[in-house]
């Protein structure tokens, strides 16, 4: 059996493997310094590594003590398991160094798709007051074996000892447990220090937010007495103390990380690209916007208007992030069709309006104009003028004329694929989350749907108010004139999912 290397440390740790399996696994250590590395954060050999440190006689004691620690057998498996141990403390001992060692309480634990400004550096003990610049993906380091951050490109940071971190620009996403102390992040607005807390900034040049997941947050500011106090659910300004909107899908958390990390590969990459670059020649491709910045539609300077360039879901590519009344993206998509599929990568935050607007032709005048909105943060909503659903099907809220979704919100943020499909023929709409089929609505009243100069974002201020907008990044946004297969729009999940999840 064909291991990855987090499958083959799983499968030690639950004492699944076979005799080839530790041959595999004993192999690995030996040569493979990055498994090594891996084996070690996953099995917490840190203790160990300090304790055989001391000197030859120490190491031979140790070892002893573990081989009377394992029950009395003439198993060739506990023989091999006590054996594995051996290789890798012997080996990391090899490779770092006594010197060395007195940095792994800050360790670079994962990379995802990494690339640096600067010298690249490997996974393992960070150099201290060393500036590191992470130009694309994200990454994880741990402090003290205990604090837990994620740092997403573009990103510019330091570190001067083994509870401390400086944040120059970049997003960060901190967990610190209740049983630390004394570990602290600094910014040029000041530092917080505090523990059984959970938050993440976006620090840049010209202002720095700071959002509270759990727990209190309390940043002394440089060169003063007072403090700005953030709690759970909250997000402010640091430049100003102002309170700002607290935004659940902007950053990275552990959890998120820890799935892309699994998900992610150059190969997997690659196979995207190739099969998205299939899906431009559908013959009933209608419009396609990858967000690539400085590529296609997106080299003419009106048509975005205010939405910020991020970093997309996939290491080293674009998405547009959606925060202001008034940011959107202006679409020239003209057709009309009895038939279409909507079709979306997106990151949605908790909405601040009650319509949230993904797509919206210009006006909202003619029978057949096509709206495709998120209702209070939660469902999905299609809403095309003049169409009028059976009555039966009004059901979540009487006032809603228009076919919806169930939930397709995440309290911390993740990248999610939406699709909606219409067919005027058969009066139904139907709604996919993530490739799987969630619902559908049958129509009364069915017109043809008409496509026209519109926008991804916020919609039509001129008539509403701006009231219609986006909250969080949008990375793909394809329309097609004719309804999709629920093959198809599994095949094109599976191929476009940045997280180590497949739909069968």
């Amino acid at each position: 059996m064909s291991y990855t290397d987090e499958q083959l440390i799983d499968a030690y740790l639950n004492e699944k493997l076979d005799e080839e399996g530790f041959k595999e696994l004993e192999r690995r250590l030996i040569h493979d310094k990055n498994f090594a590395l891996t084996y070690a954060e996953m099995t917490r050999f840190e203790t160990h590594l300090k304790e055989l440190s001391l000197d030859t006689k120490d190491q031979k004691e140790w070892i002893h003590e573990l081989k009377k620690q394992e029950p009395s057998s003439n198993s060739k498996l506990l023989y091999l398991k006590i054996a594995a141990q051996i290789f890798i403390v012997i080996g990391l001992l090899a490779w770092f160094g006594v010197s060395q060692l007195e940095q792994t309480n800050v360790v670079m634990t994962k990379f995802v798709g990494v690339s640096f400004s600067t010298s690249q550096p490997d996974l393992g003990p960070i150099e201290y007051k060393k500036v590191y610049q992470l130009k694309e993906g994200l990454l994880a380091i741990e402090f003290n074996h205990k604090t837990e951050v994620i740092i997403e490109a573009p990103a510019k940071f330091s570190s001067n000892h083994e509870n401390h971190l400086r944040i120059e620009f970049g997003k960060v996403s901190v967990e610190v447990p209740n049983n630390v102390k004394g570990f602290e992040l600094e910014t040029k607005n000041g530092v917080i220090r505090e523990k059984g807390t959970s938050y993440s900034m976006n620090v840049r040049e010209d202002n720095t937010e700071l959002h509270v997941f759990g727990g209190e947050v309390n940043l002394s500011k440089n060169n003063k007495s007072e403090s700005l106090v953030v709690q759970q659910g909250q997000a402010a300004n640091l430049e100003s103390s102002k309170y700002q909107p607290f935004r659940n899908a902007w950053f990275v958390h552990s959890k998120e990380f820890h799935q892309l990390s699994k998900g992610w590969s150059e190969k997997r990459k690659k196979a995207w690209k190739v099969s998205s670059n299939k899906w431009e020649q559908n013959p009933h491709l209608l419009a396609s916007y990858k967000i690539e910045k400085n590529q296609g539609q997106f080299n003419h300077s009106e048509v975005i208007h205010e939405a910020n360039w991020v970093q997309g879901r996939w290491p080293g590519t674009w998405a547009l992030d959606f925060s202001g009344v008034d940011d959107h993206v202006k679409i020239e998509a003209k057709g009309e069709t009895d038939q279409f599929t909507l079709m979306a990568w997106v990151r949605l935050d908790k909405q601040p309006r009650l319509y949230n607007s993904i797509y919206h032709t210009h006006d909202w005048e003619t029978d057949g104009q096509v709206h495709w909105m998120v209702i209070d943060g939660q469902h999905m909503l299609l809403g095309i003028h003049g169409n009028s659903l059976v009555e039966k099907e009004t059901g979540y809220k009487s006032r809603w004329n228009h076919s919806q979704s169930n939930l397709i919100s995440n309290p911390f943020g993740r990248w999610v694929h939406l699709v909606t499909t219409y067919d005027k023929n058969k009066k139904l709409t139907r709604f996919f989350v993530d490739g799987k089929f969630v619902n559908e609505s049958k129509f009364e009243m069915a017109h043809t749907a008409i496509f026209d100069a519109g926008q991804i974002g916020n919609w039509n201020a001129r008539k509403y108010g701006g009231s219609r907008q986006l909250s969080g990044r949008l990375d793909e946004f394809m329309i097609f004139t004719t309804v999709l297969s629920d093959q198809a729009i599994k095949n094109h999940f599976n191929m476009g999912n940045p997280y180590n999840i497949q739909v069968n």
